[in-house]
């Protein structure tokens, strides 16, 4: 099964298209938990044990309301070997609880180098002898495209191997997204449009039993009028929708993602999920971080579909 099969089926299952991101941040985590656990003398080792058990309790809270998570490596990756033994277990409980891992890496690179990068986040791979499975394993990842899709061709075939997504940046949530993805070009596209084409173009070509391909897309909801013209000139890619939430996008502009009847997107939200302990004026320490994670995830979950029409 294909992952874009894989995710249709946990969004039957769930009716939610919610995927909460994990990005913790050392200065937003609640001090009811951060407490006195901070060392100075191991800065690095007891940030990642204060990631791990934030990201776990967040997990399990918003599970019974999300498809998926999503893991910012970059956090996990400025605490160096102590990080990412800590996203390591992390991409296993999340699995291991039946959600989607989408690893929001942005890889992109040629040749052996994007073989390597396939290899720590995507199905299993050959080390001298023996067959292993990718450290980081994850159901999808985010890719960077700029260095043309011919760079994406070792990860399409692992992707194609073991099922997993991939989810090429195709227009970002930031305001200076403009000053290159929106850069027109000699045929008088600009740059994004002419990649949409592009995979677009792929897909249909390639496209499953389901009517998509095998490259998904990552469109910001931040700018609604592109995501709509993409989602009705993108029909064969599916879609990973970040903005939502703290970015300020909302329900109304994150359907223009959508097919008819709420198909082909994920809605991917963080600061508003995780850190939502932080408006509750009654528990300043953040005792029920988790709770209110739990109760923001499902308001976005009923949110979205309420917009979609399907409740």
């Amino acid at each position: 099964m294909g992952f874009v099969e894989l995710a249709q089926g946990k969004v039957a299952e769930k009716g939610s298209r919610v995927v909460v991101g994990i990005d913790p941040r050392l200065e937003r985590i609640p001090p009811a938990l951060r407490g006195d656990g901070f060392s100075h003398l191991l800065p690095y080792q007891s940030a990642a044990e204060i990631f791990y058990e934030f990201s776990r309790r967040i997990i399990g809270a918003v599970e019974p309301h999300v498809v998926g998570v999503k893991f910012q490596l970059a956090f996990f990756e400025q605490l160096g070997s102590p990080g990412i033994a800590a996203l390591e277990r992390l991409t296993r409980l999340a699995r291991e609880m039946g959600l989607l891992v989408i690893m929001d890496a942005k890889r992109g690179d040629i040749g052996s180098t994007a073989e390597a990068y396939a290899n720590a986040f995507l199905g299993r791979f050959r080390l001298g002898e023996v067959e292993v499975e990718a450290p980081l394993k994850a159901d999808a990842i985010t890719l960077n495209p700029y260095l043309g899709l011919e760079s994406l061709g070792p990860f399409m075939e692992r992707a194609e191997a073991g099922g997993a997504g991939l989810f090429v940046l195709l227009h970002s949530t930031n305001p200076g997204a403009e000053q290159v993805q929106e850069k027109v070009l000699f045929t008088g596209e600009p740059l994004y449009l002419a990649l949409a084409l592009e995979i677009e173009a792929h897909n249909q070509e390639h496209a499953g039993e389901g009517g998509f391909g095998l490259l998904g897309a990552v469109v910001g909801a931040t700018y609604p009028e592109k995501l709509a013209t993409l989602r009705q000139l993108m029909p064969h890619t599916f879609f990973l929708i970040p903005g939502y939430g703290a970015q300020g996008a909302g329900p109304a502009e994150v359907k223009r993602g959508f097919l008819e009847g709420g198909r082909g997107a994920l809605v991917a939200a963080s600061r508003s999920v995780i850190f939502a302990w932080e408006k509750d004026p009654t528990d300043p320490q953040g005792v029920g971080f988790d709770r209110a994670a739990a109760e923001a995830a499902e308001e976005m979950k009923l949110a979205i579909n309420r917009a979609l029409g399907l409740v």
